[in-house]
């Protein structure tokens, strides 16, 4: 086998995918069904294949549908995120599980209003992870009660259960992790079993 062959046989998956839901198994059928209402494409279809444990291969017929699935996120199937990775070539998905870093949704409980703006959200965002994007209504003033981000996390690292800010700890409520410690901070197992 030559690099030139192997790079033909790779460019078919260019426009995929590799997909699994965080901390759960859902049924193939329900899998597919809601990987199919969330990106449908009216246009140009898209194939899902199971993988091993529990991954698949979602291939997109455009490079638009495929970095809509990409950078929309994060998705969620039954209150459980779903990480969504590019296709990589020689991808193995019994050793895949080492990669961590997710985009997820926090919540920032009764957060003061002059927090309200992009600057200071963002720096917020910056405290848990790498800031991705601002909740629109959040960013509107719409939402009273909480602030709401979407963040880049790393599950292997602890993470903060708050922050302070000019003296007043503020919480930090993690949307659809259900798996997090809030003793230690890290993912994978709750405070009980800590």
């Amino acid at each position: 086998m030559t690099a030139e062959q192997y790079t033909t046989w790779c460019q078919p998956w260019m426009n995929s995918l590799i997909i699994k839901v965080l901390e759960t198994h859902v049924q193939r059928h329900i899998l597919i069904d809601r990987v199919h209402r969330m990106w449908k494409s009216k246009v140009n279809p898209m194939k899902v294949t199971p993988l091993s444990n529990d991954y698949y291969i979602i291939s997109f017929t455009s490079r638009e549908d495929r970095d809509y699935a990409f950078h929309e996120g994060p998705w969620m199937i039954d209150d459980h995120y779903l990480l969504v990775q590019r296709w990589c070539p020689n991808f193995n998905p019994w050793k895949a599980d080492n990669q961590r870093k997710i985009t997820a949704w926090i919540r920032i409980p009764d957060l003061p209003m002059e927090f309200y703006n992009v600057e200071s959200l963002g720096m917020i965002g910056n405290m848990v992870g790498r800031t991705i994007k601002i909740d629109r209504s959040t960013s509107i003033y719409d939402k009273g009660g909480f602030a709401r981000l979407c963040v880049e996390i790393d599950l292997q690292q602890p993470l903060p259960t708050a922050f302070t800010a000019f003296g007043e700890d503020r919480q930090i409520v993690y949307e659809g992790l259900h798996m997090v410690c809030f003793h230690c901070g890290r993912y994978g197992h709750q405070k009980h079993a800590c």
